[in-house]
């Protein structure tokens, strides 16, 4: 189970409790914000808001077919330096399908989410160091269309 009182819950909160590392990076099948089909997975709220009390940096999703990153956001979604970026990473060679528009959506594109593809394949280049993280989306013509560096929480 996924729920608030499940033993993977339960086991990830001590883990990041126990973890004295500066930059913490999670990864997990379902993003927690997409513009993708399926959208926003309310679901697994209770592990996101666990990696944001926990003070983690990253969250690494696939599950949608496109590419998508978020700033740092709080569990409420609003932004917050404090937060948990995520990356949606679902380009691996499924066929990529365009953003979905649900009823009453407004603005139609989540303004958290920094950067999107959702019309080429590619991945996700991570490279991680004590303090902050490098990152660079590089498509299928190898060509990077989004990259940074990231600062990481103290802990």
């Amino acid at each position: 189970g996924c729920g608030p009182d499940s033993p993977q819950l339960a086991w990830l909160k001590a883990d990041l409790a126990a973890n004295a590392g500066r930059c913490i990076l999670a990864y997990g099948h379902h993003p927690r914000w997409s513009n993708g089909i399926a959208g926003p997975n309310n679901l697994i709220d209770p592990f996101f808001s666990a990696l944001v009390e926990g003070r983690a940096s990253l969250y690494l999703s696939g599950h949608e077919s496109n590419y998508e990153r978020f700033g740092p956001l709080d569990a409420a979604h609003q932004p917050d330096p404090n937060g948990v970026r995520q990356f949606v990473v679902g380009t691996g060679g499924q066929v990529m399908y365009p953003p979905i528009r649900r009823p009453g959506a407004i603005p139609q594109k989540d303004p958290a989410a920094e950067s999107s593809n959702f019309t080429e394949s590619g991945l996700l280049e991570l490279t991680l160091f004590q303090d902050h993280y490098d990152f660079a989306y590089r498509g299928m013509n190898d060509v990077v269309t989004d990259s940074g560096s990231q600062t990481c929480h103290q802990r």
